[in-house]
């Protein structure tokens, strides 16, 4: 079992176009996450994957220049292991299934509380330490 310690060894990638949410959530992910590296749209998120060696990644699904569902199908044919976390506001059951089918780690529909989140983000991260160790 990976230790919540452990979990600073990781980077998450934050992609959300709302900057609020944005700010808000980037001391919540640094509390957990040793690094954290923040994009404002799918075609960023997807750039900042490329060049960077991400462990974990959170997402919205409806943003601008790319969705969320481009931006994961394009990280995962890059890395097929990649644990992604995505947020949606939209109720709709067909986002939640569209994203299991692109092999996601968890769902959070918005509103979603803080406890909630952290819980998710933790259960993500270990995941990735999990994947990090299988695969050195």
């Amino acid at each position: 079992m990976t230790e919540l310690n452990d979990l600073k060894n990781l980077s998450a990638l934050f992609v959300e176009d709302d900057s609020y949410a944005r700010r808000a959530m980037e001391s919540i992910l640094r509390n957990i996450f040793g690094q954290v590296i923040m994009a404002d749209n799918g075609r960023n998120g997807l750039d900042v994957f490329g060049k960077s060696s991400v462990d974990v990644v959170i997402t919205d699904l409806w943003m601008p220049e790319m969705t969320g569902f481009e931006m994961i199908a394009g990280m995962k044919q890059l890395n097929p292991e990649l644990v992604v976390v995505v947020m949606s506001a939209y109720d709709v059951p067909d986002y939640e299934k569209r994203a299991e089918n692109l092999g996601i780690f968890g769902f959070l529909k918005k509103p979603f509380t803080l406890s909630d989140f952290e819980a998710v983000l933790k259960k993500a991260g270990c995941r990735a330490a999990e994947i990090r160790r299988l695969t050195q």
